[in-house]
């Protein structure tokens, strides 16, 4: 299931990257119909292919072909269990809300996959409490975000698969943020560590 790309970016010029599970098509059809029946709210929606789940935030990089070699050796021996997403809402606070995410409970099986892909890419381990969250959409910075937006807090049931992971590079376009994955690992077998 690897999906190799090419890189247009010179050497030595820095990459901005992360691994995230992508969107399953099912769940991105589940999320375009919410995003439809939500319409109405003033924020710049993430396009559907761009959907993902963050397993290790992002970091700069300039050499990303040695992540991708990295990445394409992680295998594994056990089955984890579906990430759920049972809350949409503002965030990351109320009270300076940037963008829209569905948020959901951190597992085991969660926190087993991030220890395991820092492990495999010989990264620290990552200080900050994990917390699963998947962006819909941003507000533009200097939007004033109303109130009765800022209390959005709406009951969903969404599960994506833990099969699969990629590697993001994050690229500044004039319409706004987009990503590009680098490269896509089956996620189906872990390794012991």
């Amino acid at each position: 299931m690897n999906k190799p790309c090419v890189l247009n970016k010179s050497p030595n010029m820095p990459h901005r990257l992360f691994i995230a599970v992508p969107v399953a098509p099912d769940l991105r059809n589940r999320i375009t119909r919410w995003e439809a029946d939500h319409k109405d709210l003033p924020v710049q929606w993430l396009d559907s292919k761009d959907l993902h789940i963050t397993i290790v935030p992002p970091w700069q990089d300039e050499k990303p072909e040695e992540i991708i070699k990295r990445l394409e050796t992680f295998a594994s021996p056990s089955f984890m269990k579906p990430a759920t997403i049972d809350m949409v809402s503002a965030g990351p606070t109320r009270f300076n809300p940037r963008l829209i995410w569905g948020l959901g409970h951190t597992t085991p099986d969660l926190l087993k996959l991030r220890t395991e892909v820092e492990h495999v890419l010989s990264f620290e381990p990552d200080k900050r409490p994990f917390k699963l969250h998947l962006t819909l959409a941003r507000f533009a910075p200097t939007f004033n975000v109303p109130f009765g937006i800022r209390k959005l807090n709406e009951h969903v049931t969404w599960t994506q698969p833990l099969d699969r992971l990629a590697l993001y590079e994050t690229l500044l376009t004039p319409e706004g943020v987009t990503y590009r994955i680098l490269t896509e690992v089956s996620c189906s077998h872990l390794p012991s560590i």
